[in-house]
């Protein structure tokens, strides 16, 4: 085999991206979440 037909092959072989999934906006919903949970923790606790 040469090395044309080699890369042919590995590039077929490997999968494709997937992209359905914004990495910055994930993050900041994430980020939001824990910060409502900072939130809620800190002043509805009743320890004092």
């Amino acid at each position: 085999m040469n090395a044309h037909v080699l890369s042919v092959v590995a590039e077929s072989a490997t999968p494709n991206r997937y992209s359905g999934i914004n990495p910055g906006l994930n993050a900041a919903c994430v980020m939001i979440g824990f910060l409502v949970l900072l939130f809620l923790v800190t002043r509805l606790n009743r320890d004092k």
